[in-house]
């Protein structure tokens, strides 16, 4: 063991440093020259650090990759994801998270993204690759879309819907003090 009874730091300096168990050599922690510091659970990594920032990773079978925030207490658990601060002159990023089913495809089957079109609206929608499922306007409208079509869309008056479709019978229920 190690042991500082005052206020000193303690360094290590290597090229590569490997933090084992004691008495099987289960990999606890790696940490590569200029490369991936790798934290271990049970000898298998869980988690790495890459290049543009870091990694929950589970490769065996029926294994979850599971991100918990977790606040007792009362406080709120939070995950705040910031893009934007774009001093070049430039266009602001948006802030996203991609669903991806790596059997099926590579790409994002859905998107759940704020300000899509980076233009400052910030709006906030659901997609399905470029197309849009639902989009909610800051301070004004969500719209509802079926194959990137708008179908329905709310508004400070009530509501729009593109069509209606009629009932078995041909008939439309309004309610009770509508117009027709």
């Amino acid at each position: 063991f190690i042991d500082d009874s005052g206020t000193g730091d303690l360094r290590i300096r290597s090229n590569f440093i490997t933090i084992e168990k004691y008495n099987n050599g289960e990999i606890m922690a790696v940490f590569n020259d200029d490369g991936a510091v790798q934290l271990y659970h049970d000898n298998v990594i869980s988690l790495q650090t890459i290049a543009t920032g870091c990694e929950i990773v589970k490769s065996g079978s029926n294994i979850n990759a599971d991100l918990f925030i977790k606040s007792t207490g009362g406080g709120q658990a939070r995950l705040q994801l910031e893009a934007g601060g774009n001093t070049g002159g430039g266009v602001s990023r948006a802030a996203r998270i991609d669903f991806v089913n790596t059997e099926v495809e590579s790409t994002p089957q859905w998107t759940l993204i704020n300000d899509y079109n980076q233009n400052g609206t910030n709006d906030f929608g659901l997609r399905h690759g470029a197309e849009k499922s639902i989009n909610a306007l800051r301070d004004n409208s969500v719209e509802l879309y079926f194959d990137n079509d708008k179908k329905f869309e709310t508004a400070s008056i009530g509501n729009y819907a593109k069509s209606i479709m009629p009932s078995s019978n041909n008939s439309f229920d309004l309610g009770q003090n509508a117009g027709r």
